[in-house]
């Protein structure tokens, strides 16, 4: 089981016109305190009020909520070691970058480092991970670039402690979007299930969402890790998202991209067809359609869906990447 001062606590609804950004320790500093049974994440809501959000309630600042925590966030009372501390507090500094007004030889430097050290310490012990979560609900960094690699390393690390962290992350309003997003992809690899249960109905939605979550594109990603992991087809979402006009575009671009990695499957490849010829004006999806197609369909099919198409095409310009596609395939 994971352990307790890492779990989620309940959520409450709060009208959004009182939104503000909600500090992450909040759930570090209730997560130490709370009981597992006490603080086990309740089921997400249906229906909601397009006025309303899944919240939390904001607290205190983490100077000041009454918790002894070291100099990276982590409270003294939780069960790491002090090597572990050490580590991650050695990492917090190497994330650190060099001055704005440095060269930028010194700029490359720490990047080629800091993504090595992320590297490692994502292969490191769970203890290491239980550490990174707590520095990442102690808000030991603003940084984003610190912020999502403490999350990462607490995921890789520590799985089964950070899937309800994360899971909270994911589905609630306040806290920062881009920890959201991060929390979306990690959880699809932490906890598959979960990610998917709650991923699903917001993917395949038919009218303007109800709640705020994560851009619908990191979701469509997320999701074929998820099934990835579950030894499961991510063809019959990615054809949905790839066709739904109410998805964010940059998500059908993604669904339409992934489709082509499918060549087997009659529901992708109608898809793909469906995008090809879509109206709507968007030519980029049909561009990645007809990519898609190029690297699933055999030559001799794509070639001939292509040369139907270019007889109907009334976009010139769209009419001019076919026929170069078309000749980079040896078309005849």
């Amino acid at each position: 089981m994971p352990p307790t001062e890492l779990q989620a606590r309940p959520l409450r609804q709060v009208n959004t016109e009182n939104r503000r950004q909600i500090p992450l320790w909040t759930l570090g500093w209730t997560l130490a305190f709370l009981s597992l049974s006490a603080c086990s994440p309740p089921a997400p809501t249906t229906n909601e009020p397009a006025t309303q959000d899944v919240t939390v309630a904001p607290s205190l600042n983490p100077e000041t909520d009454g918790v002894d925590r070291d100099s990276v966030g982590i409270p003294r009372s939780a069960p790491i070691g002090a090597q572990a501390r050490a580590e991650i507090k050695s990492f917090v500094e190497a994330m650190i970058p060099p001055a704005i007004e440095e060269t930028s030889d010194l700029h490359d430097e720490w990047l080629r480092r800091t993504r090595a050290l992320r590297q490692v310490m994502e292969t490191r012990s769970e203890e290491i991970g239980n550490a990174a979560l707590h520095a990442f609900t102690g808000e030991v960094s603003d940084r984003t670039v610190t912020r999502q690699a403490l999350l990462r390393i607490g995921a890789r690390c520590s799985p089964k402690a950070a899937a309800p962290l994360l899971r909270e992350l994911m589905v609630t309003y306040g806290y920062r979007y881009d920890d959201r997003t991060e929390a979306a992809v990690l959880l699809a690899e932490a906890d598959p299930h979960v990610y998917m249960q709650e991923a699903s109905s917001h993917l395949r939605r038919r009218k303007r969402a109800t709640k705020t979550m994560p851009p619908d594109e990191f979701l469509i990603r997320a999701w074929v890790t998820a099934c990835e992991r579950t030894g499961t087809s991510p063809v019959d979402m990615l054809a949905d998202a790839a066709t739904n006009l109410i998805l964010d575009p940059p998500a059908r671009y993604a669904a339409a991209e992934a489709l082509g990695n499918y060549p087997d499957d009659v529901l992708g490849r109608e898809a793909l067809k469906a995008c090809l010829v879509e109206s709507t004006g968007d030519a980029y999806l049909r561009r990645k359609a007809a990519q898609a197609i190029r690297v699933s369909f055999n030559t001799e099919e794509a070639c001939a869906l292509f040369s139907h198409i270019l007889t109907l095409e009334v976009d010139a310009t769209f009419a001019t990447f076919l026929a170069d596609m078309q000749q980079l395939m040896g078309c005849k």
